[in-house]
């Protein structure tokens, strides 16, 4: 038997241990809502107000994230 206290307590800085969290987990490149297949994951994953530093990597607060601009052009019509 394990105990989930003993779980968690292997998740890294700024994560916590789920029972059922998301398959896809905000990161800095996808910040906003991710299509996602509804499946429960169990682990650790980043606590309220952290995100993926990328995909795979480390839980950073979501403000530290660099911003990507988007820049789109503009149509004239007569």
């Amino acid at each position: 038997m394990i105990l989930v206290s003993s779980i968690s307590a292997k998740c890294a800085l700024n994560e916590e241990f789920r029972e059922c969290g998301t398959a896809c987990p905000a990161n800095c490149d996808q910040m906003g809502p991710i299509p996602c297949t509804r499946q429960c994951v169990r682990g650790c994953f980043c606590k309220k107000g952290y995100v993926l530093n990328r995909k795979g990597g480390v839980c950073v607060r979501d403000t530290e994230c660099k911003r990507k601009w988007i820049i789109f052009g503009f149509c004239l019509f007569d």
